[in-house]
């Protein structure tokens, strides 16, 4: 069907035409002044009213976008990283809850923030240890606590008994004498296209002295589920999991978890590994400092002589993300149970975590359960649309002032013109300036959310809500090897807390046609990606502000997996919507291959080509 032009002079002349065919005019020049003016005001009246309908109806379908969107999908995403820390001594564990914070005065002063803070994505196991040395092909290394790697020694001469493995020298703590789910992190931070070297991981074998280890992709993390299925299924899909689900996805084959159990002690340590003493100089022994407990391990063919002496590996590392906890208190009465949850400039609400009142009561969010709740005690969450006159209504006003002064211009320059016209123009340039400092502020504040209260409230109280706050992208591109600071766990080591990877992944939460993108995407897949069309609005979805053409073909290609040959992939091609540095190429291709891999099936394989 043709679309019809709904411009104001389309709809004058149809209507002039219209006016012709019922009078029998040939010539609209003819008809009355009166008419012509009626029309013409009349033709005006029925353009704004189709715009407002076409307003109304946009606003409807943001409105089911945003409510029957997943809410990880169209919350703020929180930017994430590699972090270390060391135990004090022992075996411990690390809360989802412990909070570290970035002090760098100058980035806090220049982004306006008051916190910066990050947070465990999982509950790691922390250990009294460290990775002291590594042995190569290219020679012996010792390990600092800095991750500045010292030459001891080379290698007299090649050896197939080198080739393609690495022992790893763990320095631990004398107190630990059994060790079970050690993770370890590997990364290549000189190599593009680092992605396939992570999955091939898995593939590496493990011994310690002859006896060979089972070992896993991941890293180990405690788990809090609830007991029942019940419980399970919440935790799952509350808000603050999910993104930490989402981010422990992207870093997945970066671990290997060893689940055999590790003995330590005086007979599994020593100076050097002794089946390739031999290869080294003699004095090599007298140049090691203490005992270590030895891990070798075999990496596939793939693995070439440069990339085994750029890799580095750690132990005691897990992925964090930009979110922490934020705590008001609010006074509420019979009159007053909205409680609005206020954040500062360049901090965005995530989700609530716990709401509690001064006498003790606990209240939980109303999710419409059938079965009646054990507590009477209830909140609805709210973003945005209870202010009476809110920040969008001030910029709705401005714009039809705005429109008012340039359609009406002639009126008001017909009149008292040294006045009048003068006090108008300046005016619109006042507006203007006004409109350009609330488009800017909006664009690094979002709206406020609110709890409501469900239940009456007799008594006047103290009610305490606590939330998580993210930074969003001001939280990105804080350098690997960055220390970061913590105050409430004793079990950590001062000064262990640092940076393995650059921090990035923070995004704004996406706008109107982003979120109209990701409904379309999940109302046609169902968080799934299958076909070519899937996966095209997967990316304009996800990835919406920084897509900006997708095309997807077929290829072939050479498998690095031991034994498999030639495989068939599938390539995926964006061009970029706006210039990125080559090292956010790297990081966008990285991710993007990631979110693919982890919601379509096992064999499809991808490759992500940013142009």
């Amino acid at each position: 069907m043709q679309d019809i032009n709904f411009s104001k002079e389309s709809i004058k002349n149809r209507m002039f035409k219209r006016v012709a065919a019922l009078w029998e005019i040939k010539n609209i020049d003819n008809l009355d002044p009166v008419v012509k003016l009626m029309i013409e005001g009349l033709a005006g009246e029925i353009f704004k009213l189709s715009g407002e309908m076409k307003n109304i109806e946009t606003r409807i379908l943001e409105k089911v976008a945003r409510a029957l969107t997943p809410a990880n999908m169209v919350s703020v995403r929180p930017a994430h990283a590699i972090m270390r820390v060391r135990s004090v001594s022992g075996i411990s564990q690390i809360d989802k809850t412990t909070e570290f914070f970035y002090k760098n005065a100058g980035f806090l002063k220049k982004a306006n923030l008051k916190r910066l803070g990050f947070t465990p994505v999982c509950t790691p196991q922390i250990i009294n240890g460290k990775v002291a040395a590594i042995v190569n092909e290219k020679g012996y290394y010792h390990v600092d606590n800095v991750m500045t790697r010292d030459v001891v020694a080379w290698p007299e001469q090649p050896s197939h008994l080198l080739s393609r493995k690495m022992w790893i020298g763990l320095d631990l703590g004398k107190e630990i004498r059994v060790l079970e789910n050690l993770s370890f992190y590997f990364d290549f931070p000189y190599i593009e296209q680092k992605e396939e070297y992570f999955r091939l991981l898995s593939y590496c074998k493990w011994h310690q002295g002859k006896n060979a280890l089972d070992v896993k992709t991941g890293v180990y993390s405690f788990t809090d589920e609830g007991s029942d299925r019940k419980g399970q299924f919440a935790h799952k899909y509350e808000m603050c999991n999910m993104i930490d689900d989402d981010i422990l996805n992207k870093y997945y084959h970066r671990f290997v978890t060893i689940n055999s159990r590790i003995l330590h002690g005086e007979d599994t340590t020593e100076l050097f590994p002794g089946e390739i003493v031999e290869l080294f100089p003699d004095d090599v022994v007298q140049q090691s400092s203490k005992p270590l407990l030895w891990l070798k391990v075999e990496f596939p063919p793939f693995f070439e002589e440069h990339i085994m002496d750029e890799m580095t590996v750690n132990i005691n590392a897990f992925p964090i993300a930009n979110k922490y906890r934020e705590r008001i208190e609010y006074s509420i009465n019979e009159m007053s149970t909205v409680v609005p949850l206020m954040m500062g400039e360049n901090e965005f609400f995530i989700a609530v975590n716990s709401v509690a009142d001064s006498f003790g009561n606990h209240y939980y969010e109303n999710l419409r359960d059938n079965e009646k709740d054990k507590s009477n005690f209830t909140y609805s969450l709210r973003r945005g649309g209870c202010e009476r006159f809110s920040s969008a209504d001030a910029r709705e006003y401005l714009v039809r002032l705005i429109d008012l002064l340039h359609d009406e211009s002639v009126a008001f320059s017909s009149s008292e013109k040294d006045t009048l016209a003068e006090s108008a123009v300046d005016l619109l340039e006042q507006i203007n300036h006004l409109e350009h400092k609330v488009d800017v502020k909006n664009n690094s504040q979002e709206v406020v959310s609110y709890l409501i209260l469900e239940q009456e409230v007799e008594d006047s109280r103290m009610l305490f809500p606590e939330y998580w706050l993210s930074n969003g992208p001001v939280a990105n591109d804080i350098n690997a090897s960055e220390v970061l600071f913590y105050t409430s766990d004793s079990d950590i080591e001062r000064g262990s807390a640092q940076l393995l990877s650059t921090t990035r992944g923070g995004q704004m939460a996406p706008d109107n046609t982003q979120q109209t993108a990701m409904y379309k995407y999940s109302l046609t897949s169902h968080g799934s990606v299958y076909s070519k069309e899937d996966i095209i609005n997967f990316c304009n979805s996800r990835y919406g502000n920084f897509a900006g053409k997708v095309e997807v073909k077929r290829g072939y290609v050479a498998s690095t997996i031991p034994g498999e040959g030639v495989i068939r992939t599938i390539d995926v091609y964006v061009s970029a919507s706006k210039k990125l540095a080559h090292n956010e190429k790297g990081y966008f291709s990285e991710e993007l291959h990631a979110d693919l891999r982890r919601f379509s099936p096992d064999d499809f394989n991808y490759r992500v080509f940013v142009q």
